[in-house]
């Protein structure tokens, strides 16, 4: 129960960051809303979504306005979680195979 309510929290910080995301892309402030995507993605990540969080990460790699060292932060965070998952879904899979 206490880590489902932890979860449900990132997530609600996720949102509230890409909403951020949102609101500072519409004033041209690029580089504090690749901010708050990147913030909405490690929170998403937090939450357990890793799918909403490498897909966030792949759309922010995607853009050209994004600074050289986010980037870099940027791919570290979605290689690392591609890792992970690839982890786990073997682990698994080893688990519903015994």
């Amino acid at each position: 129960m206490r880590q489902s309510s932890c979860r449900a929290k990132f997530a609600e910080a996720a949102r509230i960051e890409e909403s951020l995301a949102l609101h500072y892309a519409a004033l041209g402030q690029l580089d504090k809303a690749n901010l708050h995507r990147y913030s909405a993605l490690s929170l998403w990540a937090q939450a357990g979504n890793f799918y909403q969080a490498i897909s966030l990460g792949d759309e922010l790699l995607a853009s050209a306005d994004l600074i050289e060292r986010l980037r870099q932060r940027v791919q570290f965070y979605v290689q690392t979680l591609r890792l992970r998952r690839a982890r786990w879904q073997e682990e698994l899979g080893l688990e519903l195979a015994a």
